[in-house]
């Protein structure tokens, strides 16, 4: 299994409410050496250098083809607790 870092940003600081952002990246190189292979897209997320949020996405790829698709309408979410949230309900 290869590991690959498409991009890294730091944001903020940011004002209390919600925020949206827009995260363009270069496509992963490919590793498929099978007709199909299940990849995962993570983007994690970091509050004061502790991870919170990861958000996944499962792709199958295509070698043949060169296509890839997204096999699930909802990404997989993991929060973590950090601070506070440590002592309240985690």
């Amino acid at each position: 299994m290869e590991e690959q870092v498409l991009e890294s940003v730091l944001v903020g600081p940011l004002a209390l409410g919600v925020s949206a952002f827009l995260l363009e990246a270069p496509s992963p190189a490919r590793v498929v050496s099978e007709p199909r292979t299940n990849t995962l897209l993570l983007l994690a997320c970091a509050y004061h250098g502790q991870r919170v949020l990861e958000v996944g996405y499962y792709v199958r790829e295509e070698s043949d083809t060169q296509e890839r698709h997204i096999l699930s309408e909802r990404p997989y979410t993991t929060y973590f607790c950090v601070g506070e949230c440590d002592k309240i309900n985690c």
